[in-house]
This record gives C-alpha cells, structure tokens and sequence, in this order.
C-alpha cells in the first residue's frame, strides 16, 4: 500500500511537471529558433542594465510573423554591485514561414533563424 501511494505522488510530480512546461527559451548560443504559430518563446541574452546597456533590434521584426510581448531585465545573483544578469525577450509566432530576428549590444550582434510551424491540433 505504501508503494502504491508513493508510486502515484511520483507520478503526479513527473506528470504535473511535463505539463507545467513554460515557453521554450533560447539563448545566445544558439542560432536557430524552432516553434508552433501562436506559441510564445523567450530569448534570454547576457546583459548588464547598470551601465546602461540594452540589447535592441538591429532590424526591425517582421510584424506579421513575430510579436514582441516584453523584454525584462533579471539580475545576475552575486555579491558585488553592478554585476551582470540576464535579458529576458518575450516572443509570440504568430503565422508560419522562415524569418530572422537579427538584435545588437554594443560591441556584439546576434542573428537567430526562426522557422514557425503550422500550430498542432489540439
């Protein structure tokens, strides 16, 4: 009896995780985005906001493809002041096909690939 209830607290946790799944995010690293139309995804990109810093568009998005939800900025955890954190761009696709979005930093430019797919039936 006791495995029993173990076995299904077990499993309600993997199950509940798996279907917790916040939106994909991605990062400076990687190079190609890969989501479903009406899907959001983040961006998370290395920054530092106290020197007054921001990432920005290099281009400008394609408006019928890409929606930008938000951008907010988390601090990294660290003892000393002025210490770097984390960009955070929030994402929507909206219709299929292939586009860029193409974002600087002083001194750095970054360049996805993005492919939206049809969005999965339900």
């Amino acid at each position: 009896m006791k495995k029993t209830i173990l076995t299904f607290f077990i499993l309600s946790a993997v199950l509940s995780s798996s279907l917790a799944q916040g939106p994909k995010n991605y990062s400076e690293s990687d190079d190609t985005i890969e989501v479903d139309s009406g899907e959001d995804f983040l961006i998370s990109l290395e920054a530092n906001q106290v020197t007054g810093l921001r990432w920005e568009l290099a281009e400008p998005l394609n408006w019928e493809m890409l929606s930008l939800i938000k951008i907010e900025y988390v601090p990294g955890f660290a003892r000393f002041q002025g210490r770097g954190g984390k960009e955070i761009w929030t994402l929507k696709a909206i219709s299929p096909g292939k586009t860029v979005i193409s974002l600087r930093y002083p001194g750095k430019k970054k360049v996805f690939m993005v492919t939206i797919k049809e969005m999965k039936a339900p």
